[in-house]
């Protein structure tokens, strides 16, 4: 019987296929091994996330109320700043757009006569910060308006 030279090649490119399959494997299982590993953790941000938690516990107890209003302010720059680098870690940004209104970003929760040639239709004040996670808006930015003065 004659030897095919298809045959040859054909085997080749299996047992090459084959390799390549095994390797692929391998870095799959590698992968999946660290994935187990992983899940077994905490995220990264849950030890912020306590640190924020003894922090409003200890400004929360019974008798542990701020002594004054600026060691309250200071409490709360304190938890705004924790909070702001948290959502960054998860890769989330503040929306806080000033100029026109745009409806995809901003939700408008008021308006606020035009006075002084502000421009009308543009962001006066926000009223709660928007955020956005990979240029996808989470929450839109309340703001409120300027619009066209009364004309009494």
């Amino acid at each position: 019987m004659a030897w095919n030279p298809l045959v040859k090649r054909f085997s080749a490119r299996l047992r090459e296929e084959n390799a390549l399959l095994r390797a692929e494997a391998a870095e799959l299982r590698a992968e999946q091994s660290m994935l187990r590993a992983e899940a077994e953790l905490p995220h990264p941000v849950v030890s912020e996330l306590l640190a924020i938690a003894d922090r409003l516990t200890e400004l929360t107890k019974e008798g542990g109320a701020p002594a004054d209003a600026a060691q309250a302010a200071a409490a709360l720059r304190w938890l705004d700043g924790r909070l702001s680098r948290l959502l960054s870690a998860c890769d989330v940004a503040d929306v806080h757009d000033e100029g026109p209104v745009d409806p995809a970003r901003h939700h408008v929760v008021g308006v606020r006569p035009a006075d002084d040639g502000r421009p009308v239709g543009s962001i006066a004040e926000t009223v709660r910060r928007g955020y956005a996670w990979h240029g996808h808006v989470l929450r839109h930015q309340q703001v409120i308006v300027y619009v066209e003065p009364d004309p009494d």
